[in-house]
């Protein structure tokens, strides 16, 4: 049995799930599909958001802000010069993204926005009647509008551009630790340098006076380039030294932008 849908959006992270928010609004009903089971879970970014950005959305995530960033300093690779860029207001939340993805459900749920966990879309194909069809392992839906908000996963992309793709993809890795020194807590910090990071940078983004989140993309294995940075390097090495390694996550970054324009039969 095929279900009729008015939108149908492919991920409940805080892009799919803000842009349904925003349909709500204007009154139309979407249907979120999330593959995970738990909203917010497995967590995937340092979660730096900006201020101004999430105040012209009216998104206030007050329960989930960590800390708050008036600025960042960058390092050269030789970490021996520096840049910073600061200004009195605050410019960017530090957010638990658990809780932050949480509270645009909540939020998007009390929109009477319908969201779907454990929803893997499958597969998605254009029909001649001029809707989209979607098959996920329980049932098959039907809708006039396509929103693809999957992320660095890109296989509903693949699927219909297939080896047309022309994105770069990177993996990722990041901690949150205990027991860094000489931290800035309203600044982020940035170390650029290939021995750091082929292709990307490193952050080390202050929670608190001792928290810390310390993460990095690179190709090539980012376990070694993160033991290599905490060790070695010049100016981090000093802060990480007594580190301990509370948690621990995984993913993956679009350095080449977005794959350029693609939307037209209802599809976004």
């Amino acid at each position: 049995m095929t279900r009729d849908l008015e939108v149908a959006v492919i991920g409940a992270g805080p892009i799919g799930l803000i842009f349904s928010i925003e349909l709500a609004k204007q009154g139309y009903l979407s249907t979120v599909f999330e593959e995970d089971k738990t909203i917010g879970r497995p967590c995937h970014c340092a979660g730096i958001l900006s201020v101004s950005g999430l105040s012209r959305l009216g998104i206030k995530p007050k329960n989930c802000v960590e800390n708050r960033l008036r600025g960042a300093v960058i390092y050269s690779p030789s970490g021996e010069y520096s840049i910073y860029v600061k200004r009195e207001e605050y410019q960017a939340y530090v957010v638990n993204r658990e809780k932050f993805d949480q509270y645009l459900y909540d939020v998007a749920v009390s929109q009477d926005v319908r969201v779907l966990t454990n929803s893997k879309v499958l597969r998605v194909r254009f029909g001649n009647d001029g809707f989209w069809r979607l098959e996920t392992r329980d049932r098959n839906y039907r809708s006039k509008v396509l929103v693809n908000a999957e992320g660095a996963g890109r296989n509903i992309v693949k699927q219909l551009l297939g080896d047309n793709i022309k994105q770069k993809i990177i993996p990722a890795l990041q901690y949150d630790v205990r027991g860094a020194k000489d931290l800035e807590v309203d600044t982020t910090e940035i170390y650029l340098g290939s021995s750091w990071s082929n292709g990307f940078f490193v952050w080390i983004t202050p929670l608190d006076d001792d928290r810390a989140r310390v993460g990095l993309a690179t190709r090539g294995n980012p376990l070694e380039y993160m033991k290599h940075f905490m060790s070695k390097h010049p100016i981090a090495s000093r802060k990480l030294s007594r580190a301990k390694i509370e948690k621990t996550y995984g993913g993956r970054i679009i350095i080449s932008g977005d794959i350029g324009r693609f939307s037209g039969n209802g599809f976004l």
